[in-house]
């Protein structure tokens, strides 16, 4: 099968997102993650914004998905690691970034969608990055500063 999942970007629209509408950290383990679900619905619902019902399952889905990878994939799901997600909550945008302590000993430095899993009904992983593609209509990226060990996933939802 021929699958289009646009490369994430390298460019993070980062300041023109201006201020971040919610944030919080959150310790790296695995039940880290449904918090982290659990804060995106309660900062979009307590937003002056109405979203449609499908923008909020977007972004619960794609914040589930970025804080599994860093707590998969990151020194942030070591023992002691932490995370952080930034919401930028706008009138026909959402914003989401997810800041890790950067790739774990032997994981990859860059995250990339592993197309070969896509085909695989077995495969019981590799498909996120896809998802969050698909969700931000490729509007999704990270970036790993050369003189900052951490990292920062994102992506941007539109209303």
């Amino acid at each position: 099968m021929n699958h289009v999942i646009p490369p994430p970007m390298q460019l993070h629209p980062g300041r023109k997102w201006g201020v971040p509408s919610a944030c919080r950290s959150f310790t790296g383990d695995p039940t880290a993650v449904r918090s982290c679900r659990e804060f995106a619905t309660e900062a979009i619902g307590a937003s002056r914004y109405r979203y449609s019902d499908e923008l909020r399952e977007n972004l619960r889905l794609c914040a589930s998905e970025l804080a599994t990878n860093a707590v998969r994939h990151s020194k942030s799901g070591e023992a002691g690691g932490v995370f952080t997600v930034l919401l930028h909550l706008r009138p026909t945008w959402i914003g989401l970034a997810l800041h890790d302590l950067g790739p774990k000993a032997g994981a990859p430095s860059v995250p990339r969608v592993l197309l070969r899993t896509l085909d695989d009904p077995l495969s019981a992983s590799g498909r996120g990055l896809a998802m969050v593609s698909l969700c931000s209509h490729g509007r999704y990226g990270f970036m790993a500063p050369p003189q900052s060990s951490q990292h920062v996933a994102w992506c941007e939802l539109a209303a």
